[in-house]
């Protein structure tokens, strides 16, 4: 409302917003990063954080994806009761399709997943994880209570052999920037539809 009272340019709002969240969230992530990468100094060869910096861009970008995402939401809808019930709303597919808590055991529910943020950002982790102790593998508790070592990306549960999307994390990436560009069509759409009700 108070931009548009002085008639400021989409483009630029959109610009700022972007710029302000991406500082937020670089900031953000690589303060988080530094901080466990401290934590676990003595055990950085078991949990993989000898690249900290590449995880610390990697989550700034889901960061900032995830905040494109909100401010989506925020220009989809008419109050901020509405955006509070539709946010939890839209975070538990996020939670569900990441690859983590559910098993994506058949098609429906892998194509579903590609189109989560959190999906594309798990990935990305373990694809790092794995680069990182490569042919090593990470700890990961067994039936029998003994831990083994496994690959990152085996421990994603939507995670077939041989049957990969990808094995690049560039890939990843792209697909991230993909997504945070159709939230920003979209959040243009909503801006410039409200702008021609009003």
């Amino acid at each position: 409302e108070r931009e548009r009272q002085y008639f400021l340019n989409i483009n630029f709002y959109l610009s700022s917003k972007l710029l302000v969240l991406g500082l937020i969230s670089l900031i953000q992530s690589f303060l988080f990063v530094l901080i466990i990468s401290l934590h676990f100094t003595s055990t950085s060869d078991v949990i993989g954080l000898s690249s900290w910096i590449q995880i610390s861009l990697l989550m700034s970008l889901i960061s900032f994806v995830a905040s494109f995402a909100g401010l989506t939401i925020s220009a989809g809808s008419k109050t901020s009761e509405q955006v509070m019930t539709i946010l939890p709303i839209s975070l538990i597919p996020q939670l569900l399709f990441a690859g983590v808590i559910v098993v994506l055991d058949n098609s429906f529910k892998k194509i579903l997943s590609y189109t989560m943020i959190s999906r594309w950002g798990m990935e990305s982790f373990a694809r790092i994880q794995d680069n990182d102790h490569e042919g090593s593998g990470i700890n990961v508790k067994g039936l029998d209570n003994n831990y083994i070592q496994e690959s990152a990306m085996k421990t994603l549960k939507f995670y077939d052999e041989g049957q990969d999307f990808t094995d690049d994390p560039i890939v990843n990436i792209g697909v991230m920037i993909l997504i945070a560009l159709i939230f920003y069509v979209t959040t243009f759409i909503f801006l410039k539809l409200r702008d021609i009700k009003n």
